[in-house]
Formats: structure tokens, C-alpha cells, sequence
């Protein structure tokens, strides 16, 4: 067997990344960390009388999209996540998820939004994007304050989402690809 190496040998490092949901603009400039989350397909098992086969099952499961932000003196990434949240919960009366739920899905204002990640090449250009469908807070992490500390540290926070789905499009050298979702 002749092995043959890949035509790019360029490792992904872990800043090549951009992150961006369209409710969330404050958000978006604090992203520190991102990650693409996995996926899963549980297999169905047929039984026979010496053991059981599994096979492919058919629906997949998307792990949370996480990100994780710094937190701002004025805390507006923060606030944006938490007022999304709290909306979605109805927190104080229905009118907050009624004032969310009126506003269009396709303006990113709504009860979703979608969000991209773009990976970055070695020379920091978009070579993917993965655009995750109606995109929601889940959690929002705590704020940890701390006097026993020597030098300043800045605070950060996750939020983590649940979405549809999400799709993987090719972007580099300008010609644009979609990756086949088998969940989309």
C-alpha cells in the first residue's frame, strides 16, 4: 500500500477561528474560545437468537455549541445573553417571550438566530464556515469575582446554545462549497 500525502499539510491552530451571531453584535467582539461541537447517531440493534447486529439509526444528535466571552465594564455581552435567556423563560410574565417571539427569525431579533464560525487558513482567511440553524442560549455561566488576586485578571463567561443544525460550506480561493449534512 502507497501512502500519498494530502495536498495541504497546514495544521488548524486554535486562534484560526471567527465567531459571529446576528443577535448578539456586542458579543462578538469578546469571543475567546469556540468550539465545534460533535456529533453522534445512535445505532438501532436487530436481534437474532446468537446476538444482537446494530445498524445505522437515523436521527442525529448535535452536541451544545459553547463559546466563551470576555466581559466587558459595562457588561453588555453579558446583559445580551441573559436578557435572551430570560426571555425565552418566561423569568416575569409571558409578555417578555411575547415581545421575543414577535420579532422576525430572518432579522436575527427573534427566538433564534443563526450563527457562523469561520475557520481561518494559516494566513487568516476564511477556508470554512459553519453555519448553525436557530441557534438559542441554554446557559450562561457565572461571574466569579476575586479580592486574593495579584495581578488583574479579565472575567470571562460561557454561554452555550442548542441549534437545529449545522452546515459546513467550503469558502477558500472564493469558490463556495456546501459540505452534504446528512441531518439537514
Amino acid at each position: 500500500m502507497v501512502l500519498t500525502p494530502p495536498s495541504n499539510q497546514n495544521f488548524l491552530g486554535r486562534n484560526g477561528f471567527r465567531f459571529a451571531i446576528k443577535k448578539l453584535p456586542s458579543t462578538n467582539f469578546f469571543i475567546q474560545n469556540c468550539n465545534i461541537p460533535g456529533l453522534s447517531i445512535t445505532p438501532v440493534e436487530i436481534g437474532n437468537p446468537l446476538v444482537n447486529i446494530p445498524y445505522s439509526g437515523d436521527h442525529i444528535n448535535y452536541d451544545e455549541l459553547t463559546i466563551t466571552f470576555k466581559i466587558d465594564e459595562d457588561l453588555g455581552a453579558y446583559i445580551d445573553i441573559f436578557t435572551w435567556i430570560r426571555q425565552l423563560g418566561f423569568s416575569e410574565s409571558s409578555t417578555e417571550y411575547a415581545t421575543i417571539a414577535a420579532k422576525s427569525i430572518v432579522s436575527g431579533e427573534g427566538i433564534v438566530s443563526d450563527a457562523t464560525l469561520s475557520i481561518l487558513d494559516a494566513k487568516f482567511r476564511s477556508n470554512y464556515e459553519l453555519t448553525f440553524i436557530n441557534a438559542f442560549p441554554i446557559s450562561l455561566s457565572q461571574i466569579q469575582f476575586a479580592y486574593d488576586i495579584t495581578d488583574v485578571e479579565y472575567l470571562t463567561a460561557d454561554a452555550v446554545f442548542r441549534y437545529d443544525t449545522f452546515d459546513i460550506t467550503r469558502v477558500k480561493s472564493g469558490a463556495s462549497q456546501i459540505i452534504e449534512n446528512p441531518g439537514g
